[in-house]
């Protein structure tokens, strides 16, 4: 899968599965969405049932057949004009009460005494029992508002059992719902993916189409999953690691060079991780390596080995300030021929003031360079405590490190614009699956 680590030759494969490390939390977050959408996209739509009814309008109590007199005209009128008063709904509102949202509308049917009545309301029930509520109320209170005139209904209402408003799509509402629930969530992928891809690879894409571009599979992390799983992921990390090793021997063989520094753009992208993982790679060639933690402002490897208890007394931040060598704070370990030179504790009251020029950076450089084949520098977040762009000026290649997702738009760009116009020579981007 990760045969060429080159612009030319990147495998899309590979790409996304580095970007990708975990599919099955994508595929988590797309269930996620699916439900939510499932269960949201009914809630958002309320129903709403309408019951039509026409009445007859009496001048008196006593039921005549309905003509168009204007006598019977002028009390269906009448009575049109009182059952659209605000003061008689406002006493039919009080009546029902407010536990449903209902709307009336009502008007003359061809200058008969005949007069339509709508009511509609989020329940069926409610609608149909309101049009006989104002019927009943009406005439209860017609002596006083149309002298004694009554209402009658010629077309009986019926409880209906479908919203009028739904049309014939909300009909499929169960699989549009879910339609939209997937794609959502596929939109989402689709975006996770690109967001990731253009803060990477796409930062050298644009800029820089030759840089050399090393693609590092993530870690195998933590102690779940499948125990093969695992074990591929690791082979894989370190057969890339391996081949990012051996381009970086051969150029700094071929340039005479003997340091390279190892820089971020942000914070947890993993250049102490990276940079230990490169050093067990350089070494294993049979050259002897000496990696220099200049990253004050983090001091990952200096904190990992306070915990363990077997911190040196001294480190680089005692040899920029004149108290030491740098051979004097080096450990070996595993007995490899590896060197550590970790950066030290800070010393608050000591170092309150602490400042190293670049001529302190230049003398600890050539005193690492005369005691190892290679030193590898991890200067940390670019431009950081730490401060890279001094380092840079002293160390032969740099390499611009970045893990997917953590740093900001386009601050790949302005790290590697920085390096590639800086005293060292760009040795290329190194997107870390970490």
């Amino acid at each position: 899968m990760f045969n060429d680590f080159r612009w030319g030759g990147i495998s899309v494969r590979g790409l996304i599965r580095t970007l990708l490390p975990d599919v099955w939390m994508v595929i988590a977050a797309m269930i996620i969405t699916y439900l939510a959408i499932g269960i949201v996209g009914p809630l958002a739509y309320t129903p709403e049932y309408e019951v039509n009814t026409i009445v007859a309008v009496y001048p008196d109590n006593k039921l005549s057949a309905a003509d168009s007199s204007s006598e019977r005209i002028d009390a269906a009128v009448a009575a049109n004009g009182v059952l659209g008063s605000s003061a008689f709904r406002e006493g039919l509102e009080e009546l029902l009460g407010e536990s449903e949202d209902r709307t009336f509308e009502n008007f003359c049917v061809s200058n008969t005494n005949l007069v339509s009545i709508t009511v509609r309301s989020s329940s069926a029930q409610d609608a149909y029992n309101s049009i006989h509520t104002l019927i009943d109320y009406y005439n209860e209170m017609a002596g006083r508002l149309t002298g004694n005139g009554v209402i009658e209904i010629v077309v009986q209402p019926k409880i209906p059992e479908e919203p009028s408003n739904s049309p014939l799509l909300l009909n499929y509402r169960l699989l549009l719902t879910l339609f939209m629930g997937f794609a959502t969530g596929a939109f989402l992928v689709f975006l996770y993916m690109i967001r990731k891809t253009y803060k990477t690879a796409g930062a050298v894409q644009r800029q820089y189409k030759d840089a050399r571009f090393f693609l590092i599979p993530g870690a195998p992390t933590g102690k779940f999953g499948f125990a093969g799983r695992r074990q591929k992921r690791k082979a894989l990390r370190q057969n890339a690691l391996g081949i990012t090793a051996e381009e970086l021997r051969q150029m700094l063989h071929a340039l005479g060079g003997k340091s390279i520094l190892v820089s971020s753009s942000a914070k947890g992208e993993g250049t102490a991780e990276f940079a230990c993982e490169l050093a067990e790679e350089l070494e294993s060639s049979g050259r002897s390596v000496l990696l220099l933690e200049a990253d004050f402002d983090t001091a990952g490897l200096t904190k990992k080995l306070e915990k363990e208890g077997n911190l040196p007394e001294q480190g680089i931040l005692d040899v920029l300030l004149g108290r030491c060598s740098v051979k004097d704070v080096c450990v070996r370990h595993n007995e490899k021929n590896i060197l550590t030179a970790y950066a030290g504790l800070w010393n608050a009251h000591e170092d309150s003031q602490f400042s190293y020029t670049p001529e302190d950076a230049e003398r600890v450089m050539e005193e690492a360079g005369s005691l190892a084949d290679i030193v590898l520098v991890d200067s940390g977040v670019w431009g950081g405590a730490g401060d890279g762009k001094i380092w840079n000026s002293f160390s032969d290649f740099s390499l611009a490190l970045c893990a997917p997702d953590r740093a900001e738009f386009f601050a790949e760009d302005q790290l590697i614009a920085d390096l590639s116009n800086g005293p060292s020579d760009f040795a290329g981007m190194v997107l870390n699956g970490f």
